[in-house]
């Protein structure tokens, strides 16, 4: 939630996840007074001033308190939830130069803890952390030969973590990354570099945007 004084808080010292987690909260309050309003421009301006690609906020004096108009921060640019849906293509690079572009489906994570246990799904998982946290628990319950890449805050790979629960006890693991690929075993995940998030226009530069899934019927 948004600090009770904003006033009282030394922006300039709160990371650029942290500042873009005030501004989703701030988007969750119907009715907001004029020093959270304040507070929300200043996190807007600070992240701007970090170099920050904040073109998808718009006018941030105009402002639709709507869950869905939340943000992402994904290699230094803000990305907004109702733009993308369910499902965005990434483009992924790899370290030797190759590049791959595929679908996944996103789950965006507000809270230091998130179920992936039963998610059924064609495609491979795209875990958004939101949350300003050090760490994510991930309930990885019942899923068997999955894979998770880890991201940094720059979107490098940093981290691959088997999840594989073959008895009908709780599991879980603890990461620090900042965003993580979950996908079935098989995929050479450790030559992975870095992804993109697939934005029109890309296909100026060559690339062929994904098509999305069809799901199973």
């Amino acid at each position: 939630m948004l600090p009770i004084n904003p006033s009282d808080i030394d922006i300039q010292k709160k990371s650029s996840f942290q500042l873009v987690h005030y501004i989703n909260q701030f988007l969750l309050i119907p009715e907001t007074n004029l020093e959270q309003n304040d507070f929300y421009l200043d996190c807007t301006d600070e992240l701007f001033h970090r170099g920050i690609d904040c073109s998808a906020m718009g006018n941030p004096e105009v402002v639709k308190k709507v869950p869905a108009y939340r943000y992402f921060l994904h290699r230094n640019k803000l990305y907004q939830e109702r733009v993308y849906g369910e499902y965005l293509g990434v483009l992924l690079h790899f370290k030797d130069g190759k590049q791959w572009e595929f679908v996944v489906r996103v789950v965006y994570v507000d809270e230091p803890y998130v179920s992936i246990a039963g998610i059924q799904t064609i495609s491979p998982i795209l875990l958004v952390i939101r949350h300003p946290h050090q760490q994510t628990q991930i309930d990885a319950t019942g899923m068997k030969h999955y894979l998770m890449a880890g991201f940094n805050d720059e979107g490098k790979f940093t981290s691959l973590t088997m999840l594989h629960n073959d008895t009908e006890a709780p599991y879980a693991v603890l990461s620090q990354a900042r965003s993580a690929i979950i996908n079935l075993e098989g995929w050479d995940m450790i030559q992975w570099d870095y992804y993109e998030i697939w934005e029109k226009g890309m296909e100026n530069r060559g690339y062929t945007p994904p098509d999305p899934p069809v799901p199973k019927s």
